[in-house]
């Protein structure tokens, strides 16, 4: 605050400001900074990256879809970007396209679990093949987390023992914990053609996961178009 008054035109000072709203759950007051920043620099990938991903915290997809293709046609190595739009597309439905992002993040970071394991929910909800997916999850193991979600995915680890791991922790760690796993299991039962299992499971993710959380655009997407 005191940067943005000492320098108004200093961009990156709003583009901070607008981070840690976002952190705080201020969707609306993180977009008007990302607003001013973009306004000071019209060419900042992470700008529009950051106001895209906030505008899918606030379930406006169309808007964050276009600042998120924006981010990316002015940095087209923002991985960030390529995360935060194919979770806007799994929203969006378009899961062809969400596969389309995270197997480009998958293909730069092979070892980075999470990437994996979007990739292969993204080709499952598009009915698309991921035939190496078995042997990626079986690499990671079951051990450190997310390494049960891709067990779970592959087929070896039960739903009775993905569902209780969140209880074993406590505070913060536990409720980001259980925001991933709500979420990923709701994923696999729309993959599965099991909507009413996966309303549930989104409608908790939704209100419990923490701002700026991936996961809860996400559930907020799969939300609108599941049954009530």
């Amino acid at each position: 605050e005191a940067a943005t008054r000492a320098a108004p035109d200093h961009a990156g000072a709003w583009l901070d400001r607008g981070a840690l709203l976002m952190e705080q759950g201020s969707m609306d007051d993180a977009i008007a900074s990302f607003d001013k920043a973009i306004a000071l620099n019209p060419r900042s990938s992470e700008a529009y990256n950051n106001r895209g991903a906030a505008e899918s915290q606030n379930g406006d997809f169309a808007r964050a879809a276009a600042d998120l293709d924006t981010a990316l046609r002015l940095g087209p190595d923002h991985e960030g970007a390529y995360g935060n739009r194919g979770f806007v597309r799994l929203a969006l439905g378009d899961f062809a396209g969400a596969a389309a992002d995270f197997s480009a993040l998958a293909a730069r970071r092979p070892d980075d679990p999470y990437r994996v394991l979007w990739r292969h929910l993204a080709r499952m909800r598009s009915g698309a093949a991921d035939d190496d997916f078995a042997r990626e999850a079986a690499g990671f193991g079951a051990g450190p987390w997310p390494g049960p979600l891709l067990a779970y995915y592959a087929g070896s680890l039960e739903r009775e023992r993905i569902m209780a791991m969140a209880a074993e922790l406590a505070g913060a760690e536990r409720v980001e914990r259980q925001c991933e796993i709500v979420f990923y299991v709701g994923e696999y039962a729309l993959a599965r053609n099991d909507p009413a299992a996966a309303a549930a499971l989104m409608r908790e993710a939704a209100a419990s996961c923490p701002p700026g959380f991936l996961e809860r655009a996400g559930a907020l997407g799969e939300l609108r178009r599941l049954p009530p």
